[in-house]
């Protein structure tokens, strides 16, 4: 295991307590699920193809139970710092974000959690997959105008909908949404 792999270690056994001091149980979970979603997914490159949306489900839940800074730190400070460690730990050729700056992706995942916020009136469950329809409208945009390029991954929305609908319903009645 090289330095850059221990620290990703080090950032998950010191930001869960740290998180869960701070919020609770659910903030210590946001923490595993973005941490997870950036460090183990990325490597894995599941949830591209399945379309797993956990920083999505992050996203949306921070934006409702912990307002904005919670949701600028996690996805505009912390998420990009845990990408680019992980670049370091096992990068790959089609990755063009910059280091320790949030990518177009990271500030899409803070405008769902705002977008949360203000329409915290409705279902968890609708707002969960608008805000996950919106996400997707709004990579695939940053893809082709700021990129320049489609990830392969993206032409998977019709699919990831169905899957995050799923994903979406159990974390309404996890969650006490329902």
């Amino acid at each position: 295991m090289n330095n850059h792999a221990l620290i990703l270690y080090i950032i998950l056994a010191a930001g869960l307590p740290v998180t869960y001091f701070y919020g609770g149980f659910l903030l210590a979970a946001l923490f595993f699920l973005i941490w997870f979603d950036e460090v183990v997914f990325s490597i894995l490159k599941v949830p591209a193809i399945v379309g797993l949306e956990f920083a999505t489900l992050a996203s949306v839940v921070l934006g409702l139970n912990f307002g904005p800074v919670a949701a600028f730190v996690f996805l505009v400070v912390y998420k990009p710092i845990t990408r680019t460690l992980r670049q370091l730990w096992v990068s790959y050729a089609d990755e063009n974000e910059s280091p320790f700056a949030p990518s177009a992706e990271e500030l899409v995942f803070f405008l769902i959690s705002l977008l949360a916020m203000f329409f915290a009136f409705v279902p968890f469950l609708f707002l969960f997959m608008a805000l996950v329809i919106v996400k997707d409208v709004l990579v695939l945009l940053s893809d082709i105008y700021i990129d320049g390029e489609l990830d392969p991954y993206t032409l998977n929305m019709v699919p990831n909908f169905f899957f995050n609908l799923f994903i979406g319903y159990y974390a309404s009645g996890l969650l006490g949404f329902a």
